[in-house]
């Protein structure tokens, strides 16, 4: 009996909280995000993928932005003035950006604005930047402003 109480303290009990971590690997260093913030980093991720899939396919990224149901109008209004002299993409807030897009990392809401931490999805390219979403009158979440470029100045 003894043996088997030391095989059990010292090798089987290692091996549950190995296998643990084994079948839940998103559990260990996973971004955390509140509940509320799942909708507004939806919204984000849908708008991200449609802007990639339009680079990628060398389509007109300003029309994307500026007929987008996704963004702001007064996100809108200060994208349409920053791309008549952009020296980069606001959207993405750099000159270049990876084939396999972003992903949206983590999120926070506070009341009717929330900030979503966009990640890339390449390793071999590391870029991460915020996005600030407002919720709409109807409850939908809008791009509001990224880093580089936030609807309001001053923000």
């Amino acid at each position: 009996m003894t043996r088997f109480l030391f095989l059990r303290r010292f090798l089987l009990a290692p091996l549950g909280v190995v296998s643990l971590v084994a079948a839940c690997p998103g559990a260990v260093g996973a971004a955390q995000s509140a509940p509320e913030a799942s909708p507004a980093m939806a919204a984000a991720q849908a708008f991200y993928d449609g802007y990639m899939k339009t680079l990628t396919a060398n389509g007109d990224a300003q029309a994307y932005v500026l007929k987008s149901k996704r963004v702001s109008e007064a996100f809108k209004r200060a994208y349409q003035t920053f791309m008549q002299d952009a020296g980069s993409d606001p959207i993405l807030c750099a000159q270049d950006y990876p084939d396999a897009g972003f992903t949206a990392f983590r999120g926070q809401v506070k009341g009717d604005e929330a900030t979503v931490e966009m990640k890339s999805r390449d390793p071999q390219f590391e870029h991460r930047f915020n996005v600030t979403l407002k919720r709409s009158g109807a409850g939908e979440w809008l791009i509001d402003g990224t880093q580089d470029l936030p609807a309001k100045p001053g923000k």
